[in-house]
């Protein structure tokens, strides 16, 4: 019996063992191949250079579904265009589609009846061709090699050159799924691939597998390699596959000062990796995973990446934010005023480990935008709402009608002149008045409302927030009050209405009166006369997850990245 028990012991042990075993170490996140939307769809191109940086040539092939990459052959030049299949033109170093400046590429070839099973099998010939002056390359059909000769700008001409040189074949051009790569500078064709409309060129620089080679597209310097598509047959997109560790180097950078200290980069490192984890689905609908703008994370790939930023990502490699056995959104911004803010209250998703915290480590007076106002007429709220959509009879009034328990704003109310409420929430708090004049722009969710010449409410705490002692509150029956620095009436109907900053009289039960509470004075905002806000906030973003500058804040009392990351994501593990 003893014997039986120990053994019941031993699997139970090793049971447990295993189911608590850290996500990270069922599979090696850090080298997880990703895709990066450089262009797309507005921005898909009709030529995209490469040139090589660190490494020499390119690999020519595709990539499968977990990124590894299939060569198929390789070409020795340094700087490449891939096109589209059309007739193109060279203007200002790029290709572009056209025939209004002389065609350097024609769409049209002879492709020779003969396949063969090797790119080198095709490659040698065409240089049989070649050895003719005839210009030939090779070129991946559908799953097997051919051999083009020559590049017309119509299949009239291609035809006629055909008979010409006696050579029987087939006159292609202006495929769908079509792609050409180029020497940039000559426009020689050195390949063609066509593997079907669901069919993607990849293109990894260098020669070998080891090489860890750096790539410029664009202007900017990348690593790993390369996939085009042509969505519908258009324009090609761009996107750049490296692993996640490679990735996050071109993140931090971009999203982080890199003078700033070493621990304050690798809170930033660990956050860019683990969120690109956490939304790698985000962009599936256009063939990678995240883009390269604020809609996910800034990144330009290595051109402002330093020994510091890459210290960062390398110090770092292998950890990662998990929630419940699942990779935490990490998401971040530049500064929050004293308070973060709960998903539930911004995005409307209630997230366990994206709660409100208490942030008193910024320093506002130097971060950009940590304190900023602005002032903003009762005609330009007309403008911009009715621009948006929103349409009105002229807005007379503008104001905060709810703070969330952290003291940020959830709700704020336009009033038209016909009494109309135009009420938003949440993120559109935010974002409602940016975009349209210059200089009106709502930085976060952290900022008060008064009119131009009337004192503001108590100044925004770091959590609940308090009104003055001046400050009056009215609540209705059916539980509306005021927010901190505003005031309202209830009518003899029982409706509440909100007062403008005027004295004001308070009656006893008997109707005498009570005095007068004299409130600042300001322009009447109930006439919408030449009425003009003063909007005085705090922060920049979207105030969700971890602060930037309350990170660094951290850091300079001595806070290691882990246990920043663990006070800003509550009840996360970081994982190794």
């Amino acid at each position: 019996m003893p014997k039986l028990l120990h053994r019941l012991i031993s699997v139970i042990v090793a049971f447990c063992i295993v189911i608590t075993v850290s996500p990270a170490l069922a599979e090696d996140y850090s080298n997880r191949i990703i895709r990066v939307g450089l262009f797309f769809g507005s921005t898909a191109l009709p030529g995209a250079n490469l040139q090589n940086s660190t490494g020499s040539g390119y690999r020519l092939g595709y990539f499968d579904a977990s990124g590894t990459f299939i060569k198929l052959g390789f070409v020795g030049n340094t700087k490449i265009s891939v096109l589209m299949d059309s007739n193109m033109c060279l203007s200002g170093g790029n290709y572009i589609e056209g025939t209004s400046s002389p065609v350097k590429v024609g769409a049209y070839h002879i492709e020779l009846p003969n396949s063969f099973s090797t790119y080198e099998d095709a490659l040698a010939a065409a240089d049989t061709y070649k050895s003719r002056s005839i210009p030939a390359f090779p070129a991946y059909v559908s799953g097997s090699f051919r051999v083009r000769i020559e590049h017309f700008s119509s299949a009239e001409t291609a035809q006629s050159e055909a008979t010409s040189l006696s050579v029987q074949g087939n006159i292609v051009g202006e495929g769908k799924s079509s792609y050409t790569v180029v020497d940039t500078e000559t426009g020689e064709i050195l390949f063609e691939f066509d593997a079907g409309s669901d069919g993607k060129l990849g293109i990894m620089p260098s020669a070998s597998d080891s090489d860890r080679p750096v790539t410029w597209c664009r202007g900017y310097k990348y690593g790993g390699g390369f996939e085009y598509s042509r969505k519908d047959g258009k324009n090609i997109s761009v996107i750049n596959l490296l692993s996640v560790q490679e990735y996050a180097r071109g993140v931090v950078p971009y999203e982080l000062s890199t003078s700033w200290p070493l621990e304050c980069l690798k809170v930033e490192a660990v956050c860019a990796k683990t969120f690109a984890l956490a939304n790698w689905s985000k962009h599936k609908a256009d063939g990678f995973n995240v883009c390269t703008t604020i809609d996910c994370q800034v990144y330009k790939g290595l051109n402002l990446a330093t020994d510091k930023t890459d210290q960062a990502v390398s110090d770092t490699a292998g950890y990662f934010v998990f929630y419940s056995g699942q990779p935490a959104n990490t998401v971040y911004h530049s500064t929050n005023g004293g308070s973060t803010e709960s998903s539930l209250n911004v995005w409307g998703t209630d997230v366990p480990y994206l709660q409100p915290v208490s942030d008193p480590f910024e320093t506002l007076t130097v971060a950009n935008n940590g304190l900023w106002q602005f002032e903003v007429s009762t005609d330009q709220l007309t403008s911009i709402l009715t621009g948006k959509g929103y349409p009105n009879s002229g807005i007379v009034d503008f104001f905060v009608e709810k703070y969330t328990d952290a003291g940020n704003v959830l709700r704020i109310v336009f009033v038209d002149s016909s009494g109309k409420r135009i009420v938003f929430e949440r993120e559109r708090c935010r974002t409602i008045l940016n975009g349209v004049i210059e200089g009106i722009t709502v930085n976060s969710q952290r900022f008060k409302v008064y009119p131009k010449g009337s004192a503001p409410s108590a100044p925004i705490s770091s959590g609940a927030s308090s009104a003055l002692s001046s400050d009056v509150y009215v609540k209705s029956s059916k539980g509306v009050s005021a927010a901190p620095g505003e005031r309202y009436a209830i009518d003899g109907s029982g409706n509440v209405k909100r007062i403008s900053d005027q004295p004001l009289s308070v009656l006893s039960s008997s109707g005498a009166s009570g005095g007068s509470a004299q409130t600042k004075a300001g322009t009447d905002s109930s006439n919408g006369s030449g009425t003009v806000f003063v909007v005085d906030g705090r922060g920049w973003g979207h105030n969700v997850g971890l602060s930037q500058w309350g990170s660094r804040g951290m850091v300079e009392k001595g806070y290691k990245f882990d246990e920043i990351l663990k006070y800003y994501f509550k009840g996360i593990t970081l994982t190794q």
